[in-house]
């Protein structure tokens, strides 16, 4: 008899866990949105086709001489240049001094946005070098944009 109930109460459980997981958070973007061409048949062509591209204007951005301790920014424009919206999930800095903000917004075919990265040199003196990873649905998943800063020492 215990072993019935317990089994019971399990059930429960986990019907109640799958229908939590079937809630929407308001703030999380579709899964509609994201494609993937690759598998193990093959690569999908046509929906290839169909994906955002992700362009940078530039994907090197100088900001020169600097103090140590001074905070700067630079956007990065993008272009989505695909034929289905261009969502940006992550960007990614190598190093904790280095900050961005991604649109929140799908880019639309055609659309144009930018990613903006800041820069704090506090500790920080010499030639700097960053790279910032940016990871989103268009055809190339990941891309890097690199700053570079030459911090005089206080």
């Amino acid at each position: 008899m215990r072993k019935h109930l317990f089994v019971a109460a399990m059930a429960c459980l986990a019907l109640g866990a799958c229908k939590q997981q079937e809630e929407k958070d308001p703030n999380q973007l579709p899964t509609t949105l994201i494609k993937n061409p690759y598998s193990a048949q093959g690569t999908d062509t046509t929906l290839l086709d169909q994906m955002p591209v992700l362009v940078f204007a530039d994907t090197v951005h100088h900001f020169g001489q600097m103090k140590e301790g001074e905070n700067v920014s630079y956007d990065f424009k993008l272009r989505n240049e695909g034929k289905s919206p261009l969502v940006i999930s992550s960007a990614e800095a190598s190093c904790g001094c280095t900050v961005m903000s991604i649109p929140r917004e799908p880019v639309p075919p055609g659309g144009e946005s930018s990613l903006t990265v800041r820069f704090n040199s506090a500790g920080k003196p010499g030639h700097q070098e960053k790279t910032i990873t940016v990871t989103s649905n268009a055809t190339r998943g990941k891309q890097h944009l690199f700053i570079i800063a030459e911090v005089a020492p206080q």
